[in-house]
């Protein structure tokens, strides 16, 4: 790995301080104004503003105008496009909106032939400026310093009050190839495998430069002093090196959880972190700021989730109180396994969408490029790395001694059509076992499950319930021996010895089980809805469906037994537990 990213840093070292990335150009140079020299793309498209400003690409069955505000970002859409003429010296003709969740994309092509992505960010999709400042260093770092197949960006801004837009924004290159979630079901088995192996060797860069604290990745010139870093690099060598990535530095988190809702507010820890065990505490503390002071149903909450959460404020800060107190526990050990606490990037959202691939007659397809780096940071290893959702199959176990799964025993008995279901099935598994072996088995810890699952839920039990947590908490405690604290004492710490200590015989056993067991039976009803009515995060769907699943479930509600009415309502915490009305 040292070599690896000696021999990039020596490739692409001279060309980066020739060219580099025209990181000051949004705000130090004044938009141009409209003029008879640049036409409006605007109204020359006739496009209303407003169509580039709010959402469009769906609707919501519950809390829709939360939802909706929540995504209309009123930016200046004449003086961005006047921008992108004013940079490429050519006209915008035609612009293609894409929109996810929480940004807006632009296709923009311009009179000379050029193409290229504008992306606007929507106030939910985290916090101001270091949202994208951390991704626009993170992609340059990716691509210049690793060599990864990322856009080029060609300008930006995360400075919406000074930029003449109004928005945060991205301007960079069109990814080559096409979306992998286009023609992923179509390949053969071997090309699939040969994909996976693609992008198992593209990540592996990522792997190349362990960093010194867990955090977001800038540039210097974009954190203040006091919120960077020391240091770069944890491996010696390649800080002696540092000099030649003197602008990047580890910095707090852009992580959407520490800044959603009223929590952007509070005097909370972000980072950056040294330790894997400073990081874990920093979710309790977190979540027990916030839940002291702004505890409320909000536009992130919604029916399916809020079942089991009718827990009081107290309940989950015991609980967060008790998850802090077996963070030491929980942190793989320092004596062992030591590639599982490096802090290292990675894509936080490797779906198919984001993922571009090359094809070709005579090759194989490759990765081509990988997109959306938005949210991305440096983190606890044995955390971050991931199996991609589109890898994942739900009948595979995971572990350090797991073997690769075999045809099934008397295939050439069967009919051809139940050999083609479970050949299918077969290769599925080895594709998810191929990614496994090759990327995540190296940074896998001992009780791995036991470790993570508390890490993961701590920070959602105001949204989710408290009970997971706690059911979790003692899974932990009967699996993982105690571990003495090496972490630097604090105020916190001397509070919390004074809270009780996680047992695993509690006194009130039966009882959890016995509220786990309405929790799992309101999660699958509720799963049942969600399913059958084809409904998505937080009540999303197809506006041309909108209408008519409205109408099925306010049909089916009316039918609805009276005993499950009142069990559902007694569950929930929200106003509404139905999802065609709202919660909040």
């Amino acid at each position: 790995m040292k070599k690896l990213f000696a021999t990039s840093l020596q490739a692409t070292s001279k060309q980066w301080r020739q060219n580099g990335l025209r990181r000051s150009l949004a705000t130090a140079v004044t938009p141009p104004a409209l003029s008879a020299t640049l036409p409006d793309p605007v109204a020359s498209m006739g496009v209303a503003p407003s169509l580039y400003n709010n959402y469009t690409s769906g609707r919501w069955l519950y809390n829709e105008s939360q939802q909706m505000a929540l995504r209309t970002t009123p930016f200046h859409v004449r003086a961005l496009f006047a921008r992108i003429s004013w940079l490429f010296g050519a006209d915008v003709v035609h612009v293609d909106k894409r929109e996810g969740l929480f940004n807006k994309s632009f296709i923009v092509t311009l009179s000379s032939g050029m193409s290229l992505v504008a992306r606007v960010k929507n106030s939910i999709a985290g916090p101001a400026h270091y949202t994208t400042a951390s991704e626009v260093a993170t992609m340059d770092y990716c691509r210049r310093v690793l060599g990864m197949p990322v856009p080029q960006v060609y300008d930006w801004s995360s400075r919406a009050d000074e930029n003449g837009m109004g928005c945060e924004y991205i301007l960079m290159e069109k990814t080559d190839g096409v979306q992998l979630s286009t023609v992923w079901r179509g390949l053969q088995p071997s090309a699939k495998r040969e994909l996976v192996n693609s992008l198992v060797d593209t990540e592996k860069r990522l792997l190349a430069t362990p960093f010194s604290h867990h955090g977001g990745l800038y540039y210097k010139a974009d954190v203040p002093a006091h919120l960077q870093a020391s240091t770069l690099y944890g491996d010696p060598e390649m800080e002696a090196r540092r000099s030649e990535v003197a602008e990047f530095c580890i910095g707090p988190t852009p992580v959407r959880a520490y800044y959603e809702n009223e929590r952007t507010t509070l005097d909370i820890d972000r980072g950056p972190w040294l330790t894997c065990e400073d990081y874990l505490a920093s979710i309790a503390t977190r979540e027990e700021a916030w839940i002291a002071h702004h505890a409320k149903p909000n536009a992130h909450d919604d029916p399916f989730s809020a079942l089991g959460s009718t827990s009081t404020a107290a309940e989950h800060l015991a609980a967060l109180t008790q998850y802090r107190q077996l963070v030491p526990r929980l942190a793989p050990p320092r004596t062992a396994e030591g590639k599982a606490r490096a802090s290292v990037l990675w894509h936080p959202d490797l779906n198919t969408g984001n993922v571009f691939v090359s094809t070709s007659d005579d090759a194989q397809p490759r990765v081509s490029g990988l997109i959306d780096w938005q949210g991305c940071w440096a983190g606890p290893a044995y955390l971050q790395l991931a199996l991609p959702a589109f890898l994942e199959h739900a009948g595979m176990s995971s572990g350090k001694h797991q073997h690769l799964p075999v045809v099934p025993p008397g295939l050439g008995e069967m009919s051809e059509q139940s050999q083609y279901v479970l050949m299918s099935d077969h290769r599925a598994r080895l594709l998810h076992r191929l990614y496994e072996l090759r990327q995540l088995l190296p940074y896998r810890v001992g009780e791995h499950d036991v470790r993570t699952i508390p890490v993961r839920i701590a920070g959602n039990t105001w949204r989710n319930g408290v009970l997971p947590l706690k059911l979790a908490l003692r899974n932990a405690v009967e699996a993982l021996p105690e571990e003495p604290s090496v972490h630097q004492t604090t105020a916190s710490d001397v509070e919390d010895a004074e809270a009780p200590v996680v047992s695993a015989g509690g006194e009130n056993v039966e009882d959890m089980l016995a509220e786990r067991e309405r929790y799992v039976d309101g999660h699958v009803f509720s799963e049942y809805v969600r399913s059958s009515f084809s409904i998505c995060l937080h009540g999303w769907t197809d506006a041309e469906a909108y209408e008519q699943k409205k109408q099925d479930l306010d049909d089916v509600e009316r039918m609805l037994d009276p005993e499950v009415v009142e069990g559902m309502a007694h569950a929930c915490a929200l106003p509404s537990w139905w999802p065609s009305h709202d919660s909040i």
